[in-house]
């Protein structure tokens, strides 16, 4: 009780005294470890902690106290060593032998797992999960990138065996889960048993699993393409659309078996590949003129095959891809998305009589900021014009600040008019004006002549005021960051970066922001210190990663990406597995993480000149970080960044303080001079 009320001292005391009474009780001196260990005595701690260890008990109480000490050292090790002799001593201890499996999950010993979970599926053969749980470990054995090559093949063919063995009520079709499990095994074989997948998908228990599962029709749609089925998923994706269906993956999977039936050869003697593209179109033209404005998939879909079939130089029509987008605007330019909608299809036009007819189109749009409509309208039409230009062509320094000047007033008006009553925790309508106009004078200082960060300070006043309207608008931020430290203004950069209140795992995805060539300020006269505890927060995410999983009976905060595979063994959600499995790996692979400790270093070093004691441990870092030769996962998010300058161009790479740190940079020759 003084422990989970936070009395450490009390606990401590009050383990001592029954210590005196009885020296030998393990459960007593576990507490006191745990209670040392919450009291930041680390040393005591750990030896108490070393002295129960060396006992081996097998008393359940005592290993779940003595593993929330463990855990927190970071000894799994030894949490997985006293299980297993626990379980060996108590083989009929189903808690035990649970308790085992986990911990090895835990620390991804597969194999160990594999021959935990087969032992209690024997002994307990009453529950299934014993069984599914010896499947996957043997699956994830085969997936693991350290397992020789040569044994993969016979691990998946014993996780298949094992499969077969699970009772049918219980088996591929008794969830979604466990079809997807089957699936995995099958298409994880060197050669995939694509055959078997089709037969197991065919049948009608599979099918109305598929069309509630995503992921389970994502691995039908693997199959069916895999094999060359272009026809069968056809004619599926058809069927869904028909009955109403508007998830974009089915416009895609009809579109993609369209094409892979004309690239195929397999139209049969009366059809042609322009009847096959025609009659396409006329279906996807009948869904559009049903859904009208109610839903976009349909007309997107139909700038998708006008996208492809533009490509390929087959016009359904002249100007087909033209005048579709320009219907596109006409229906949709009141929705915030329709910019994003249309920028992949205004890449793919390239002739000078396209562009020119697409950007007369764009002009003569009526331009008003009156009401939240006609605002939006403005919007969609003004970042297509600005986007759809050719930024050596058609800006000059002048025009662009002319440009700026103009959206930042647009912006005025519209907050004057639509944005007058929000409340300050809202978003302005508007904002995406101040976007424009500060994007307007940034590159009117990439394209001035004469030096000048004129253009700049323009776009810091937009920004300053536009986030002070819309103090959630994180793409202000964002932008205020790159600008600021480009004019070497880092604490005010660090302030606005610190306003996001990143979380989590956003740390990995936004934090090279701030800390890209961070050591170029702390290392200056008057060093921002703060980089150095910045660095340290952005690195947390690393040790100790918190996650939601709503899945759960009540949505459950679980700290640790194994926690995360235990939890979903547990609640048997198979298919979450590979995702977890692959989140963990992109973590400890991570790029930004590597790049944040260099950084780290550099920082440190130039504040605090490293011992002769701490020398040693400096370089093995900086070696084991440049000449591991480890496989990076480059994690970071650019694309966060709003880019609405022209084609060609883009702001991320015009607001860098310079080349984009990448994996090159842990690729150097072992034979160049070391340098710290």
């Amino acid at each position: 009780d003084a422990i989970d009320t936070g009395a450490y001292k009390l606990a401590i005391q009050t383990c001592n005294k029954l210590l005196k009474k009885n020296p030998k009780s393990d459960i007593v001196k576990t507490l006191k470890s745990l209670a040392l260990l919450r009291s930041s005595k680390l040393e005591e701690a750990i030896q108490l902690c070393d002295e129960i260890v060396a006992s081996r008990p097998t008393d359940e109480d005592v290993l779940s106290a003595l593993t929330h000490v463990l855990r927190h050292l970071e000894r799994h090790e030894d949490i997985v060593a006293l299980y297993e002799f626990a379980f060996k001593k108590q083989p009929q201890n189903e808690d035990l032998g649970t308790q085992a499996f986990m911990a090895m999950v835990r620390i991804g010993q597969w194999k160990t797992a594999q021959q935990v979970s087969l032992k209690l599926s024997r002994t307990f053969s009453n529950d299934h999960r014993f069984l599914a749980w010896s499947v996957t470990s043997a699956l994830l054995q085969a997936c693991d990138p350290l397992t020789p090559e040569n044994t993969k093949p016979i691990l998946l063919t014993l996780a298949l065996r094992l499969f077969q063995q699970i009772p049918a009520q219980f088996a591929s079709f008794s969830s979604p889960d466990m079809l997807h499990l089957h699936l995995e095994i099958l298409l994880a074989f060197p050669e995939p048993k694509l055959e078997e997948a089709y037969e197991l998908l065919s049948t009608d228990e599979s099918r109305k699993m598929v069309e509630s599962s995503l992921a389970l029709d994502e691995k039908r749609r693997t199959v069916w393409f895999d094999l060359g089925k272009y026809g069968e998923e056809r004619n599926l994706s058809q069927r869904r659309l028909e009955e109403g269906d508007r998830n974009w993956l089915s416009f895609l999977s009809y579109l993609n078996s369209t094409i892979g039936i004309a690239a195929s050869s397999s139209l049969g003697a009366d059809r042609t590949i322009q009847s096959l593209l025609t009659e396409t179109s006329t279906f996807l033209n009948g869904l559009a003129t049903k859904d009208g404005r109610k839903d976009r998939g349909a007309h997107l879909a139909r700038l998708e095959l006008a996208k492809r079939m533009h490509a390929c130089t087959l016009l359904l029509e002249q100007n087909g891809l033209l005048s579709l987008m320009k219907e596109y605007i006409v229906n949709f330019s009141d929705k915030a998305c329709c910019f994003e909608d249309l920028r992949p299809y205004v890449d793919v036009l390239s002739s000078e009589g396209e562009l020119k007819a697409w950007l007369q189109y764009l002009l003569v749009q009526e331009s008003n900021v009156a009401t939240a409509p006609a605002l939006l309208q403005t919007l969609t039409v003004s970042k297509l014009l600005r986007y759809s230009q050719r930024s050596s062509v058609d800006s000059s320094p002048l025009s662009e600040e002319a440009r700026g000047i103009q959206h930042f007033r647009s912006y005025l008006e519209a907050v004057g008019l639509v944005g007058l009553d929000l409340e300050s925790t809202e978003l302005q309508p508007a904002d995406d004006l101040a976007l424009l106009s500060a994007s307007s004078f940034v590159q009117a200082w990439v394209d001035i002549i004469v030096e000048s960060c004129t253009p700049l300070h323009q776009a810091i006043v937009v920004l300053e005021y536009a986030s002070s309207r819309s103090v959630h608008k994180y793409q202000f931020r964002l932008l205020l960051v790159r600008i600021y430290l480009l004019l070497g203004a880092h604490s005010l950069a660090l302030q606005h970066y610190k306003r996001l209140r990143i979380k989590s795992v956003q740390h990995e995805t936004l934090s090279h922001f701030i800390l890209t060539r961070g050591s170029t300020f702390s290392v200056a006269l008057n060093g921002e210190l703060t980089m150095i505890q910045e660095a340290l927060d952005a690195s947390q995410i690393y040790s100790d990663n918190i996650i939601e999983v709503g899945w759960l009976p009540s949505v459950t905060t679980i700290s640790y990406t194994p926690d995360m595979l235990t939890k979903a063994l547990q609640h048997e959600k198979y298919s979450q597995i590979s995702n977890f499995i692959d989140f963990e790996d992109r973590l400890d692979r991570s790029l930004q993480r590597d790049l944040i400790k260099i950084e780290h270093i550099r920082m440190r070093l130039a504040v605090e000149p490293p011992s002769q004691d701490t020398l040693s441990i400096e370089i093995s870092e900086l070696d084991f970080l440049l000449f591991s030769g480890k496989v990076h996962h480059d994690n970071r998010d650019y694309s966060i960044l709003p880019n609405y300058q022209p084609r060609g161009t883009s702001i991320e790479e015009q607001t860098s303080m310079g080349p984009r740190p990448g994996v090159i940079f842990f690729l150097w020759d072992p034979r160049r001079q070391r340098l710290i």
